[in-house]
């Protein structure tokens, strides 16, 4: 499966809040990652 990851999602793997967690399990899931051209 494939996943966009926008700003909010990123910022959750560096800042401790809610959803932290799952944004963590989905970072380094074997999940394809994708990101906006503007984050990249």
């Amino acid at each position: 499966m494939q996943f966009v990851v926008d700003a909010s999602v990123a910022v959750k793997w560096f800042v401790v809040e809610e959803y932290s967690e799952v944004a963590r399990e989905l970072m380094v899931s074997d999940q394809d990652l994708h990101a906006p051209r503007l984050m990249a």
